[in-house]
């Protein structure tokens, strides 16, 4: 398929030497700085933004939007229970955890002092 390239922003006009740079004036309102020629127009629209009170976007309600009776909270409630829950029985099942592989104690951990037996060493092989 064909597609026309994108057209380019205008290039920035330098300023000649003879054209003095331009003088930059601050807007009250917000502190932003324009040129000269700008300054009234951007009050103008600076004051009509000020002047409207923007909402607090909740993403809550907008994903709600749609559903009716539904209780959230009630259900937030019923899993994290039921998350409790699950952790509870991980840990009663993975007893062994605490001296496994991944648990950072070395093999054999057994005792308040920090004694560690040796690995076993396997039986020879049999040619």
């Amino acid at each position: 398929r064909d597609e026309r390239p994108l057209p380019k922003a205008p290039a920035s006009v330098p300023v000649g030497e003879d054209e003095a740079p331009t003088v930059l004036c601050e807007c009250d309102i917000c502190g932003r700085k324009f040129a000269e020629s700008r300054i009234d127009k951007h009050r103008v629209a600076c004051e009509k933004s000020k002047s409207k009170v923007r909402k607090v976007f909740n993403g809550a309600k907008q994903r709600l939007q749609g559903l009716d009776n539904v209780n959230v909270k009630a259900g937030e409630k019923e899993a994290l229970k039921a998350a409790e829950r699950r952790k509870e029985l991980m840990r009663s099942n993975n007893t062994h955890a605490s001296t496994g592989a991944g648990s950072g104690a070395p093999y054999g951990f057994g005792g308040k002092y920090g004694e560690c037996e040796e690995e076993p060493v396997p039986p020879p092989a049999q040619v």
